[in-house]
């Protein structure tokens, strides 16, 4: 082992994620029995969820004019993950923060915002090629997609939970890879006896074991390049309530119809569920499960020209008038709608400024509840994500 005089810090490559969904918060999810599950989509670099603590200061008085080390107070993890919008296995990071499990339709998959969303999840994350580190009931506080010119469809995923912890050199520590097959154990009966699914030499991560190796069916392998959606695959199409087009009111649009695409640029969404950590005693450091508090949230802001169909954005402001949108990226036969049948403008309204070039219009927006014919609150009338990976 190199002296730590001369030792550089890990490399990030080769980063991996797993998770599952826990059946009690908190309580880490192992085999694949249990649901832990092994991801092809590799997160962005950058930021991921970390452990923190409050500290406590001791206000005694005694004979120095330097304090006593503070005491270690509450601890709590929080912190994102960002992705790019991938054209396979996005339906469980949709589950994350809809808490909608899914709806089967004609060869796509529907998922709902849910009013109360509960799940929470075991997620563990190689740090480069040599350790790993465990976080358990991590639930899924918000989410952001930001769409913007000549660039790749990313999404931000924030998360809180209860705990973080490392495995320890692979190479170095002698209870790293022991940790891992806790980690990774297979239920009992399992043909998996190794318990985690890497192959590991020399302290690396070469990479993961196939399926069949897993104790499962088949020889594909885990570790496979997964397309992901660029912005030029994006459309934004919005229309009047009863379908015609905006600026208009008399020709036939519909959030399928070309005639109601509104061009945009540096579109962001964000989805948040407003959870926060109860500030219990609890007789422990560990804190109590996040819970909501307050509405959920459905915002977003983007940039569109401002012109004879777009200057009804700002009449519609002042009028507070709802209008359905649907954001689609499409690749061939594969595709990811976003339905937003309460769109209503909010913010400004108005150009803020003229330049010498083309006037643009900012805008921002929110999603809201809907009503049925009757008045009655319908709860199915939210944002809906809607998900097509046939090949």
């Amino acid at each position: 082992m190199a002296t730590a005089q001369y030792s550089s810090g890990l490399i990030g490559l080769g980063s991996r994620l797993f998770l599952g969904q826990e059946a009690t918060w908190g309580t880490a999810v192992t085999g694949d029995n249990s649901g832990l599950e092994v991801f092809n989509i590799y997160n962005q670099p950058g930021g991921r969820p970390q452990k923190t603590y409050a500290s406590i200061e001791v206000p005694q008085l005694f004979p120095s004019m330097f304090r006593l080390k503070p005491l270690k107070g509450r601890t709590n993890v929080a912190g994102s993950f960002t992705f790019s919008l991938p054209k396979e296995n996005l339906g469980t990071f949709l589950t994350l923060i809809t808490g909608d499990s899914g709806t089967a339709g004609t060869g796509d998959m529907a998922y709902v915002m849910k009013e109360v969303n509960n799940g929470s999840w075991t997620i563990i994350q190689t740090l480069g090629n040599r350790q790993a580190a465990r976080y358990t009931g991590m639930k899924a506080n918000s989410m952001t997609m930001n769409v913007t010119t000549d660039s790749v469809v990313s999404f931000d995923l924030d998360f809180m939970g209860k705990d973080e912890e490392f495995s320890g050199d692979f190479g170095a520590d002698s209870n790293a890879i022991s940790t891992l097959n806790d980690w990774f154990a297979y239920p009992i009966g399992e043909s998996n006896t190794l318990g985690h699914p890497f192959n590991i030499s020399n302290g690396n991560i070469t990479g993961l074991k196939d399926q069949s190796e897993l104790g499962g069916v088949g020889t594909t392998t885990f570790d496979k390049f997964v397309d992901v959606y660029a912005s030029t695959e994006s459309t934004l199409r919005v229309t009047n309530l009863d379908g015609t087009v905006i600026g208009d009111g008399t020709t036939v649009g519909g959030l399928t119809n070309n005639n109601s695409i509104i061009p945009f640029s540096d579109f962001s969404l964000t989805v948040n569920n407003a959870l926060d950590f109860p500030a219990y005693i609890n007789g422990t450091q560990d804190p109590n499960e996040p819970i909501p508090a307050g509405f959920k949230e459905i915002t977003g802001s983007m940039t569109v020209p401002f012109n004879e169909h777009t200057d009804d954005f700002v009449s519609g402001l002042y009028a507070r008038k709802a209008y359905k949108a649907r954001l689609s990226f499409v690749n061939g036969t594969r595709s990811v709608l976003i339905d937003m049948p309460n769109f209503c403008l909010t913010g400004d309204g108005s150009p803020g400024s003229v330049p010498e070039g083309e006037i643009t219009l900012p805008v921002t927006f929110g999603v809201y509840a809907g009503v049925d014919s009757s008045g009655i609150f319908d709860s199915s009338e939210t944002i809906q994500f809607t998900v097509d990976e046939t090949a």
